[in-house]
């Protein structure tokens, strides 16, 4: 296969992270990046623009002498790899030509136009492994949280006291618990996906948080990790190999009927465009019609107050992008208005929150993957192995914990306005848009630091089980939504 591997075996315990997002992979393909590049530019299409946009730099603030007193500790479970990436795997016999779904991820790669040159042929790159032995044990994990989240979630829809700190409008906390109570009792709303963000060691297997109601990293974990290994020639095995086969499996059983349309509604958003279509290629694997509809675009009132597409064909079934906490914050506005539903054109929450629509994920998930949920946790199971210690409010004993503490934002999502702190100060900083929510506070349990870069390791859960695995890496010490995704292959002990 021609390739050189360079075993780099370091390994320095020194962050935490807290978000998930997606990978720009265009620079491991070169002669990809360059004729997406020319495709582009010898269309009308006015994507040109989005090859040539670059992501924003995490607004991080480091104090360099807290993170250089960190002890580096060596991981044998995880290694990070150098390889020589042979011409030929940029020949692109790893995409499908005709399908939509691969030219929409590249077209989110920001750094297409830079990377279309000669000049990054033969390049090298990098990828990690895992024993599979220890892909067992994050998989098991997995599974328990899974199970742990979803008890929690019973816990505070029983108790209204503690479900009011979760930021829900009373009007919709019965339809939270309609919809939890229906996948409890086997009559629907069963949760489809989600994505577990990991901090692992060796022998340490600890969650941050449980990203229930997000696709991010999903086409990468299922899809285009296996493809470039294969491409380039990879030893090792694929950790998202059956992902896909387990999501057309978990379609087949979502309950929908033969015949029925599946709605996937999608931001205006180059990131959701692929993972909108990785889930419909997967639907319709299962036999179901699908429909790609960019916000509510098309959509009108029928004659009973239904929503309708514009094919005429009434909306039932839809699978969405956006966080719970987007439709919620879109339901106060029009609340704010009083303006009859119909008397105006259909919004989000119309679509959403509607009696006689099934959405996936479903609206119990809020709750799940809500920051508010990590104290209910450590309340529930004290010590447990898989958790860190978290908190509503920050107790001495928090405070003043060795490991030091993060603060996180009820309803924040991909690092924004976390805080990391130890010894009193604070050690990194990201900003955001949700300084304005209460707080959590989580005890600090650092990421394994790789030559220089932290590594986040990302279960990706289907109907409760794992069903693949992907990592998020990054030099700073807080993820944020542009960290890279890079490829992870399973090895044997």
């Amino acid at each position: 296969t021609n390739v050189q591997v360079d075993h780099s075996h370091r390994s320095v315990f020194e962050n935490t992270s807290t978000c998930a997002s997606p990978l720009r992979y265009c620079f491991w393909f070169p002669r990809l990046a360059s004729i997406v590049w020319q495709r582009v530019s010898m269309s009308n299409a006015t994507s040109t623009s989005v090859l040539l946009a670059s992501a924003l730099p995490s607004a991080l603030t480091i104090q360099p002498e807290t993170s250089a007193e960190v002890m580096p500790q060596m991981l044998q479970s995880l290694r990070r790899h150098i390889v020589s990436v042979p011409t030929e795997a940029d020949d692109l016999r790893w995409i499908a030509p005709e399908s939509d779904t691969d030219w929409a991820f590249f077209a989110r790669a920001s750094d297409a136009a830079s990377s279309a040159s000669e000049a990054n042929v033969g390049r090298q790159a990098e990828y990690y492994t895992l024993t599979e032995g220890r892909a067992i044990g994050i998989a098991t994990a997995a599974a328990e949280l899974h199970s742990m989240f979803e008890a929690a979630t019973s816990k505070v829809l029983e108790d209204d006291a503690l479900l009011e700190t979760f930021g829900i409008p009373v009007a919709l906390h019965a339809k939270v618990k309609h919809s939890f109570v229906s996948h409890r009792s086997g009559a629907g709303q069963h949760s489809m996906m989600g994505r577990l963000d990991l901090a692992m060691d060796d022998h340490e297997v600890k969650a941050y948080e449980y990203n229930a109601d997000s696709a991010s990293c999903l086409y990468e974990c299922g899809y285009a990790q296996e493809r470039w290994a294969n491409a380039v020639g990879l030893v090792g095995s694929d950790p998202g190999q059956h992902l896909g086969s387990e999501l057309t499996a978990a379609w087949m059983d979502a309950g929908i009927p033969a015949g029925a349309k599946l709605h996937l509604m999608l931001d205006d958003d180059l990131e959701e465009a692929y993972h909108a279509r990785y889930v419909r290629d997967a639907a319709q694997e299962a036999g179901i019609r699908t429909k790609l509809i960019k916000g509510v675009e098309g959509m009108s009132w029928g004659p009973e107050g239904e929503v309708m597409d514009d094919e005429g064909e009434r909306v039932q079934f839809v699978w969405k992008t956006w966080a719970w906490e987007t439709v919620i914050d879109d339901y106060r506005s029009q609340t704010a208005t009083h303006q009859h539903s119909q008397l105006r054109p259909v919004l989000l929450s119309d679509v959403l929150l509607a009696d006689g629509v099934t959405v996936w994920e479903p609206l119990w998930t809020v709750i799940t993957s809500c920051k508010a949920i990590l104290p209910v946790l450590w309340q529930m199971f004290p010590g447990h192995p898989h958790l860190l210690q978290a908190e509503f409010e920050l107790s001495t004993a928090l405070r003043n914990h060795p490991a030091g503490y993060v603060t996180k934002p009820i309803g924040g999502r991909c690092g924004k306005n976390v805080t990391m702190v130890k010894d009193g100060a604070v050690v990194a900083s990201l900003g955001g848009g949700f300084d304005a929510k209460p707080l959590v506070y989580q005890e600090l349990r650092p990421l394994p630091r790789m030559d220089g870069f932290s590594v986040l390791m990302c279960p990706w859960l289907v109907r409760g089980k794992c069903a693949g695995l992907v990592l998020r890496v990054d030099k700073n010490l807080i993820t944020g939504v542009d960290s890279p995704t890079e490829v992870l292959r399973i090895v044997p002990l």
